[in-house]
């Protein structure tokens, strides 16, 4: 597309976070958001090596500096690899839409799956006919009016996510260097313990920005779903076998694989050294469970509603088939009637077809990589504790 009309850096207000790592310049954005993460550990670099405690060994009370501190280098790059899994998802949003509204009303359009998803890794936009590219107008237009996109409440939602969440942050870095952890934000190194309040704020303020984008990108799909996706009885026989909603699999899926990154690694870090059979262990696990199930499938209601509604209608329109053949049947010498048993063969066919049609907009691949993020942190827990057992650690 020429223009993104939903680029997640596109705000309506000024905005200097996202603006500058979510949109393409002299470097891509995931090179923005790989420097980004860099960036929060170098500035730290630098603040340890001019306060003193970048080495520090068992000398009142700390235990370790800056460079043997392993959490600022794991919450750097969270950040950065969250980030661009958030942004990656918003920013080929529009594509997605385009992809989409041509599968809907163009069928054709789904066969050039192949060559669509050759042209995004190359990084070339998606080019709208005149009609999607309207479809799309009017949900923009429409957007214009919703808390998420019109100016003033938008400006609004957006600084209350990433303040509170910058703040939310600052109270658990201060809650650290207030606790005594024996190391290089010690009470005593006030210069160092000030940086770390601040990096933490400024990563939940980024946790409450792209927070904040990918509610927006929801809020988009699921007017656009309301407003442009109309399925008739023949839609269940779309090519891609989603009701040609595939791309809103793959865009939920991202922000899914956005909300896992930091939560493995938060419980990563938590349960480090805890048994996996403990409740500390099984209450993380299940939240982090819990998570992923609600970020995945909660942007693709609107989707399901109508993919289930449609496929009941296909299954009523193919009983009703079912019922026309038999009802020109005068008696039973006809069944034996090549044509009919022909035409009942075609139903039952189409019944079996339509009956193992999806009512979620994911195909295998998109189930099983999901299924994979749920699983992983299981897995790596059991894994770790098997081995450590066989270690005798």
């Amino acid at each position: 597309m020429e223009k993104r009309k939903f680029e997640p850096a596109a705000f309506p207000f000024r905005e200097y976070l996202i603006s500058t790592i979510g949109k393409d310049g002299h470097f891509q954005y995931y090179h923005k958001c790989i420097l980004f993460g860099v960036m929060l550990y170098v500035i730290g670099l630098i603040v340890a090596l001019l306060s003193g405690t970048l080495f520090l060994y068992p000398v009142g009370g700390a235990t370790s500096g800056y460079l043997l501190d392993y959490y600022i280098p794991v919450v750097s790059g969270v950040t950065a690899f969250t980030s661009l899994f958030a942004i990656r998802a918003t920013r080929g949003l529009d594509d997605k839409l385009v992809y989409t509204d041509q599968c809907l009303y163009d069928k054709r359009a789904c066969d050039d799956d192949a060559k669509v998803t050759k042209r995004a890794d190359q990084g070339q936009k998606m080019t709208p006919d005149k009609d999607t590219l309207k479809r799309l107008s009017e949900v923009e237009e429409h957007m214009k009016g919703n808390p998420w996109f019109e100016k003033s409440s938008a400006h609004k939602r957006y600084y209350a996510l990433s303040i509170f969440f910058g703040v939310l942050g600052f109270f658990v870095g201060l809650s650290s260097a207030l606790s005594g952890a024996g190391n290089w934000i010690y009470p005593q190194y006030i210069i160092s313990s000030v940086f770390w309040m601040a990096f933490c704020f400024y990563v939940g303020r980024t946790v409450g920005a792209l927070l904040f984008i990918s509610l927006r990108g929801i809020a988009v799909t699921a007017r656009y779903c309301e407003e442009h996706v109309k399925f008739d009885s023949s839609s269940c026989l779309n090519p891609d076998n989603l009701n040609g909603l595939k791309k809103m699999g793959q865009f939920s899926f991202e922000l899914d694989v956005a909300a896992a990154i930091p939560g493995f690694a938060f419980f990563a870090s938590y349960l480090k050294g805890t048994p996996i059979g403990s409740f500390a262990s099984i209450a993380c696990l299940a939240a982090y469970t819990v998570v992923l199930v609600l970020v995945f499938f909660l942007p693709l209601r609107p989707f399901h509603a109508k993919m289930a509604s449609a496929k009941e209608e296909a299954i009523k329109q193919v009983n009703r088939m079912s019922r026309g053949v038999y009802s020109r049947i005068s008696n039973e010498s006809e069944l034996a009637n090549p044509q009919v048993i022909g035409a009942l063969r075609d139903i039952y066919l189409l019944h079996e077809r339509v009956s193992e049609e999806p009512v979620w907009p994911l195909n295998f691949g998109l189930r099983v990589k999901f299924a994979g993020t749920v699983t992983f942190p299981i897995l790596v827990s059991v894994f770790s504790a098997y081995l450590s057992k066989l270690l005798g650690m």
